[in-house]
């Protein structure tokens, strides 16, 4: 078994800096410090086949592709990853979404213990650099990806959301031409008859 951790982290100053669309216009300047709590990865390799990954959902895949949770996927991935019998856990001192930067403390630590089980010896830099890769850019494509196809489903809805009021419309519009043309022809029907019975 593999345990690795990494630690969460405060911003003093400077946050936001790090993202490209701020840095690649202005240079940007960041000012943090990690403290004494941690995330939590541990590896294992099982006997039967499958990728088992424990985190705030249970996974269980027979591929990488499969694999919901995106930074283990894109890890995995940016790893070639070939062992395909993984059991997966991880655990934290604090929840997430608290503003620590969990999501970057779980993919160094991830890197970390996906290396040492390759037997790879690998250096913070490196580590930083990888995880910037999935965090920045591979997820970040996904993302645009995903916001595009929402965009469209959203635009599809709203044309379907007119088409069913045009729809409505006209059932509604038909109905009343016949409610009309019903009462017009009573009303001739009725001239009639008052005509022959009351003639002038």
């Amino acid at each position: 078994m593999i345990i690795a951790r990494s630690p969460l982290r405060i911003t003093l100053g400077g946050g936001g800096t790090d993202l490209p669309s701020y840095y690649e216009e202005r240079e940007g300047f960041l000012i943090s410090a990690a403290i004494d709590k941690y995330v939590y990865i541990t590896l294992h390799e099982t006997f039967e086949k499958g990728y088992f990954l424990k985190y705030s959902k249970f996974e269980k895949c027979e591929e990488i592709d499969e694999i919901q949770h995106p930074i283990i996927r894109e890890a995995l991935r940016l790893l070639d990853w070939k062992r395909p019998c993984l059991e997966l856990c991880s655990m934290a001192d604090i929840p997430a979404g608290t503003g620590l930067g969990s999501s970057s403390s779980f993919t160094t630590a991830l890197l970390r213990a996906l290396h040492t089980m390759q037997g790879n010896i690998v250096s913070t830099r490196t580590l930083a650099e990888e995880a910037c890769e999935i965090e920045m850019n591979r997820q970040a494509s996904e993302i645009s990806e995903k916001n595009i196809i929402e965009k469209y489903e959203a635009q599809i809805r709203d044309k379907d959301e007119v088409i069913r009021q045009y729809k409505d419309f006209k059932a509604r519009q038909s109905t009343k031409m016949i409610g009309e043309s019903l009462e017009r022809h009573c009303e001739t029907e009725f001239n009639k008859i008052r005509a022959a019975a009351f003639p002038n």
